[in-house]
């Protein structure tokens, strides 16, 4: 079972990547997997074998095309690294127990399957409504903005042309949570309200 993470980020670096970030991802993810393996599970070497590999697939890339080709890939690249070292160490700092836990899952989940868009369907958003309406209703009123802040976030990270939808369930759940915390048809009945106006 502690291998079906290393398996989920190499699928999702294949699918949902350009071919080129897919591969020098993957690449990554190899050396991630065996730094972590050699040094006896330790997630700090993990983290310093795959960003020194994804940086030197990076290097070997510019040094045989004969210079910087693409200056947004190389920062493209140096950002996911960034990235992926940082919400590997909260992951590891917040389990999913604790509210900033759960938090980051529900902010990490909805960005992933909002990049499983198929058609008029949004999963990303129906999830972010979701958990922010439950927020609302057996939230507090910090928490529940949080939370809404978070998911926006991701949305907009996921697909910028979302933003305003996930602004309207952002203000949605922060005004369920506002006028009628905890009553939960009036919640939902502020809720539509604040996603549709």
């Amino acid at each position: 079972i502690c291998w079906l993470p290393g398996v989920g980020a190499l699928a999702g670096s294949l699918l949902f990547q350009p071919v080129a970030m897919g591969l020098r991802l993957a690449g990554a993810l190899a050396a991630a997997v065996a730094g972590r393996w050699l040094s006896g599970g330790k997630s700090r070497t993990a983290a310093w074998a795959g960003g020194i590999t994804l940086l030197a697939i990076q290097a070997l890339g510019i040094f045989f095309a004969g210079g910087i080709l693409d200056p947004g890939q190389t920062v493209a690249t140096g950002c996911t690294a960034l990235l992926a070292a940082g919400l590997g160490w909260a992951f590891v700092h917040f389990p999913v127990q604790q509210p900033g836990g759960a938090c980051l899952w529900l902010a990490v989940g909805t960005a992933c399957l909002q990049r499983c868009t198929l058609g008029p369907l949004d999963p990303g958003l129906a999830l972010a409504a979701a958990a922010g309406l439950c927020a609302a209703i057996a939230g507090t009123l910090e928490q529940t903005a949080v939370l809404s802040i978070a998911l926006a976030a991701a949305l907009t990270a996921a697909s910028p042309d979302l933003c305003y939808a996930a602004l309207s369930v952002a203000l949605g759940s922060l005004g369920a949570s506002c006028l009628f915390p905890g009553e939960r048809w009036r919640c939902a009945g502020v809720f539509v309200v604040g996603c549709t106006v």
